[in-house]
């Protein structure tokens, strides 16, 4: 036997004569579900828009760390540079000249002819300047 939806009981007189508040009740509640199922699917495209501008909030700051830290980097290169001694430039070699040389005349050895002299005889016989064993 069937039974009655209100009280749960087996059929009796209102199941013949419908009740009109129940009936009032039960059509609020289907209303009711759809206004929820209407509300649901609002909340869950908010929810993917607000994951979404997270996201995009995430790469904008993201991306303001990397271009701070590079203009930090930047700044500390500017100040070591700016505060480190200059190098020292090297010495230039240090050349000793003889007073009394002409610089000029180093470079260039003189002919035998202007250096003053005759050019000693190959001779066979011995000399305090000869080599003896040549």
């Amino acid at each position: 036997m069937p039974h009655c939806p209100d009280c749960g009981e087996k059929l009796h007189e209102c199941v013949d004569a419908p009740d009109p508040a129940a009936e009032a009740a039960s059509a609020e509640k289907a209303a009711a579900k759809t206004v929820t199922a209407a509300e649901v699917r609002i909340a869950e495209i908010q929810r993917d828009r607000d994951i979404e501008l997270a996201k995009i909030q995430a790469g904008i700051v993201r991306d303001e760390v990397v271009v701070e830290a590079v203009v930090a980097e930047a700044e500390a290169d500017a100040t070591t540079a700016a505060l480190a001694p200059e190098p020292e430039q090297e010495p230039e070699p240090v050349v000793i000249v003889d007073a009394d040389q002409d610089v000029t005349d180093e470079a260039s050895i003189p002919p035998a002819a202007e250096q003053g002299g005759d050019p000693e005889p190959a001779s066979s016989g011995s000399s305090s300047s000869s080599n003896p064993w040549w």
